[in-house]
């Protein structure tokens, strides 16, 4: 069950905001990074990344893959710096 599924670019900051809080299915894990493509393309060059995974679970294709696909999805879009909360171990990345 989904809780918060946000992925938007906020112009005036620079800033995509990506929010995945809940247990997602494969299909909206695609539908999520079909999303951080296209609005990121809404965000001038070295925008910076606010992304919430701290309660995001995936049922079927197992969580660390899609966790690790989304990360690596974060970072191949031109941004500056990305600060993942709640994950120790991907807190940050620049």
């Amino acid at each position: 069950m989904i809780n918060s599924f946000i992925v938007k670019a906020i112009p005036d900051s620079n800033i995509l905001k990506v929010v995945l809080d809940g247990i997602f299915m494969k299909s909206e894990v695609e539908q999520a990074i079909l999303l951080v493509r296209n609005e990121s393309k809404k965000l001038k060059n070295g925008f910076r990344v606010m992304a919430d995974l701290t309660n995001f679970k995936s049922k079927g294709t197992g969580f660390q893959s899609d966790y690790y696909k989304i990360q690596q999805i974060l970072k191949s879009i031109d941004c500056n710096k990305i600060n993942f909360i709640g994950k120790s171990i991907f807190t940050s990345y620049n």
